[in-house]
């Protein structure tokens, strides 16, 4: 049974949009102070559009981004053109954790521009980024999110 301040402090944490990006190079090979570079005033990942996040994605590829959460319309109807540009490129980067689920995963795992591009399309249909623990971006995923968008804009037109 969880205790109001269980309760509080899950709340709190629920709300924040904190971000913290960690090398997934051993420190013996970092450059000095690399490990500590966060983008964003604060490391706010609300400070940053989607398209600027998966820039610094794109720019750090041997990271791994931990997330608290971003709920809400983070990602808009205006960066989705561009991030379907983005959704077949098979380049490195840094990949996105959950802060939550950090622990279970496995922390430097390859991701690509196009499978966090995809992620972040996701994520203007649910409302929630990052994705959950285990979420897949397979080539059919990425043809249902092609499939959406057609319908998305035949209807919003």
């Amino acid at each position: 049974m969880m205790t109001g301040k269980t309760l509080a402090l899950l709340w709190a944490m629920s709300l924040s949009v904190v971000m913290g990006c960690q090398s997934s190079t051993p420190r013996s090979s970092q450059r000095s102070g690399a490990a500590a570079a966060v983008p964003g005033p604060g490391g706010n990942i609300k400070d940053m559009d989607p398209l600027d996040f998966l820039a610094y994605l794109r720019k750090t590829p041997d990271r791994t981004c931990t997330v608290v959460g971003v709920t809400g319309l983070w990602v808009k109807k205006e960066h989705l053109p561009k991030l379907f540009e983005l959704l077949d490129l098979d380049q490195k980067c840094a990949s996105v954790v959950h802060a939550l689920w950090s622990p279970h995963v496995d922390i430097g795992k390859p991701t690509t521009v196009g499978r966090e591009a995809g992620f972040l399309i996701r994520s203007f249909r649910t409302q929630k980024y990052p994705a959950p623990l285990g979420s897949t971006m397979s080539d059919a995923d990425k043809e249902e999110l092609r499939k959406w968008w057609g319908r998305y804009q035949e209807e919003k037109d």
